[in-house]
C-alpha cells in the first residue's frame, strides 16, 4: 500500500478534479504532435531525438498558452525557462515527453529534483504533475502516441492517468510503482538487515574460536 504524502492528491481525487480540463490538455498535446508531423516533415530525418522532443515541447507550450489564455481555472508562468500551468490552485503541471517507465527527461537541477520529489511548503497543498506523451517509435504514427498525466515521486511515480478516447475522459491505469519514501525505507531496512546479519556472523565466528580454544 502506497503512503500518502502530505498535500499530494490521490489518483481518484485528481481524476475527479481534472475531469473538466483534461479534454483541453489533451487537445494541446494532440495539436502539437500533429503540427510537428505536418510542419517539420521535411526536417524529421535531420532532427535528433533531443531536438524532436524540444521542438514538440515548445509546440505544446504554445498551444497550452493559447488554450488557457484568460482562463479562470488555470494560469501559466515560466520559471527559469520552464513553463508551468497551475490548475485550480491545486495542481502544477509541466509538459514533457515521457519514457516507457513514465519518467520525464530532466536536467537534474535543484528545481527539477524538488518538483519530482513533491517537495514544498506544507501549507501550499500543491500536487506536481507531468502531462505528456510516450512517443511512438514510428515517426509516421507520432500523432497516435499515448498521452498521460503522471504524478512523479522521485525516481518513480505515485500514479498515472491515461488520456483516452477523444480527450473527454480519463481512464485509470493500475500500476505498482512505489513512492520514493517507501523505496528509501526499504533500502534502509535492507542495510539494517545486512548489518545485523554481519554482526551475527561475527558473533558466531567468535563463539567457534572460543570453543576451539576450550577444546585445546
Amino acid at each position: 500500500m502506497q503512503q500518502q504524502l502530505l498535500g499530494v492528491a490521490s489518483k481518484d481525487e485528481a481524476a475527479a478534479d481534472l475531469a473538466d480540463v483534461v479534454g483541453r490538455l489533451d487537445r494541446c498535446l494532440k495539436r502539437a504532435l500533429q503540427e510537428y508531423v505536418e510542419s517539420y516533415a521535411h526536417l524529421r530525418h535531420r532532427h535528433s531525438a533531443r531536438t524532436r522532443s524540444s521542438t514538440i515541447n515548445d509546440l505544446i507550450v504554445a498551444h497550452v498558452k493559447e488554450e488557457f489564455d484568460s482562463s479562470d481555472v488555470a494560469v501559466g508562468r515560466s520559471v527559469h525557462n520552464t513553463y508551468e500551468l497551475t490548475i485550480k490552485d491545486k495542481y502544477k503541471a509541466r509538459f514533457k515527453k515521457l519514457s516507457k517507465s513514465f519518467q520525464a527527461s530532466n536536467i537534474p537541477t535543484q528545481m527539477s529534483i524538488e518538483f519530482v520529489g513533491q517537495l514544498q511548503f506544507p501549507f501550499l497543498q500543491i500536487t506536481n504533475l507531468h502531462v505528456g506523451y510516450v512517443a511512438s517509435q514510428d515517426a509516421l504514427t507520432l500523432t497516435d502516441s499515448p498521452r498521460y498525466i503522471v504524478c512523479p515521486s522521485g525516481s518513480s511515480h505515485r500514479w498515472k492517468l491515461e488520456i483516452t478516447g477523444e480527450g473527454d475522459r480519463l481512464d485509470l491505469v493500475a500500476d505498482s510503482a512505489q513512492p520514493m519514501v517507501a523505496n528509501d525505507q526499504v533500502a534502509t531496512k535492507k542495510r539494517v538487515t545486512l548489518r545485523r546479519e554481519s554482526k551475527q556472523a561475527d558473533a558466531s565466528e567468535a563463539e567457534q574460536v572460543a570453543d576451539v580454544a576450550v577444546e585445546k
